[in-house]
C-alpha cells in the first residue's frame, strides 16, 4: 500500500455509514471539494481581480453502491422507511429537515485483495455525513441493481475539520 489512502487510486472502496456496513462500492469512487471564492476589486487595477479570497468549502463523497438491501436504502434515501425486521417498506415524504441533523459517521477504506484495510492510512473518517440517492433504482435481466449516492460532509464545529485520513492523533483531533 501507499503512505496514504489519498496516494491511491480511490476506485472500489468499501463504505460504513451511521455504524452499518453498506459494502463496495461497483465503480469509481470520487471525493469532491468545491470552493467559493470572492474576487476582491480595486478601481486602479480595472476590471480584473486584484486577489481571491477564499469564502466557503465543501466536500462530497460520490459513489455507486451495488444490490443494496431495504435497510441501506433507508439509510440512503430518508423518504424509505424500512420496518425494524427489513421486510417492509413505507414510501414516505421527508420534508424541512436539516440534513446536518441527520448526519452520521462515514468511513471509506481502501479494498486490497477484495479485503478491507485495517491500516488507519487506508482509511478516511468523515464524523459528519448525510447521504442523498441520485439515481433511480432499476430492476432489468440479468442486471445489477445499483444506485447512486452522495454524501455531503459537514464539518466539525468544534475543530474545524470535514474528517481525516491516517492516525488522528497525529493531526491533534
Amino acid at each position: 500500500m501507499a503512505e496514504n489512502i489519498l496516494d491511491q487510486v480511490l476506485g472500489v472502496v468499501f463504505l460504513k455509514f451511521k455504524g452499518i456496513k453498506l459494502g463496495k462500492t461497483t465503480d469509481a469512487t470520487k471525493l469532491l471539494t468545491e470552493e467559493d471564492l470572492k474576487d476582491i476589486l480595486y478601481q486602479q487595477n480595472g476590471t480584473k481581480p486584484f486577489t481571491k479570497i477564499r469564502t466557503g468549502v465543501s466536500y462530497m463523497l460520490q459513489c455507486v453502491l451495488g444490490n443494496p438491501g431495504l435497510q441501506v436504502l433507508g439509510l440512503v434515501n430518508p423518504n424509505l422507511k424500512p420496518s425494524p425486521s427489513f421486510i417492509s417498506m413505507d414510501f414516505s415524504r421527508e420534508l424541512f429537515k436539516d440534513l446536518a441533523d441527520e448526519a452520521g459517521e462515514l468511513i471509506v477504506t481502501l479494498m486490497e485483495d477484495n479485503v478491507e484495510s485495517t491500516d488507519p492510512r487506508d482509511i478516511i473518517t468523515f464524523p459528519k455525513a448525510a447521504a442523498r440517492q441520485t439515481t433511480e433504482i432499476g430492476w432489468g435481466v440479468d442486471l445489477q441493481r445499483t444506485i447512486g449516492v452522495e454524501f455531503w460532509i459537514f464539518v466539525n464545529e468544534s475543530n474545524q475539520s470535514f474528517g481525516y485520513s491516517g492516525y488522528a492523533s497525529s493531526l491533534g483531533l
